[in-house]
């Protein structure tokens, strides 16, 4: 399921999990309590940081992309970031770690920590069968069609031209029409080859 919260937020909840949180102090208190597994896209905001609670951890954000998945134990939560920065807090909302993007963290206590390194946009792409990059270089977006599609894909960057943009498909999205869209919002010359 997905939905957008009050501050615009959007959250992909996953099938048997819940998610709640006070809609009345929500613009101030950007907090929730998550039960099971979602992917968050947490609109910036620096003045309110945005807390997902879990059992057993905190995540705590200003703006970023990343994954949760508490289902299937109560000891171990898996935090996963694709863009931006987190902090990993315990319950009590005491920082144990900062979180780089493309690491996966599992999280048992402050004694009990694993960090993997990982493609993390390939990682939610998998499990959400979707992904927005906002703001990205080109050669990073070029590298997750790559992986999804399982081409090659050239680009010509034309002079003056920025290669930074916002882009988005699903894994089920024709091939030619992504790059063509990849194409038309870059402004650069896209093509991909088998």
């Amino acid at each position: 399921t997905h939905m957008i919260l009050p501050d615009g937020s959007g959250v992909w909840i996953k099938a048997g999990s819940s998610l709640s949180f006070h809609s009345e102090k929500f613009e101030t208190e950007r907090s929730v309590t998550l039960i099971g597994e979602a992917c968050f896209d947490v609109r910036h905001d620096m003045y309110h940081p945005f807390v997902v609670k879990t059992q057993s951890m905190n995540v705590k954000v200003l703006g970023t992309v990343f994954n949760v998945n508490t289902m299937g134990t109560d000891q171990f939560v898996e935090t996963t970031l694709a863009r931006g920065s987190i902090v990993i807090q315990d319950v009590q909302g005491k920082d144990v770690m900062f979180v780089r993007p493309g690491q996966q963290v599992i999280y048992g206590s402050r004694d009990n920590i694993e960090v993997n390194e990982l493609r993390a946009w390939e990682y939610i792409l998998d499990r959400y069968g979707t992904v927005t990059i906002p703001d990205a270089p080109l050669s990073e977006i070029v590298d997750v069609l790559e992986r999804v599609y399982g081409g090659r894909i050239t680009v010509d960057i034309p002079q003056g031209v920025c290669p930074i943009v916002t882009f988005g498909f699903n894994k089920g999205d024709d091939c030619k029409e992504v790059i063509e869209r990849l194409r038309i919002i870059s402004g650069c010359g896209v093509t991909m080859s088998e």
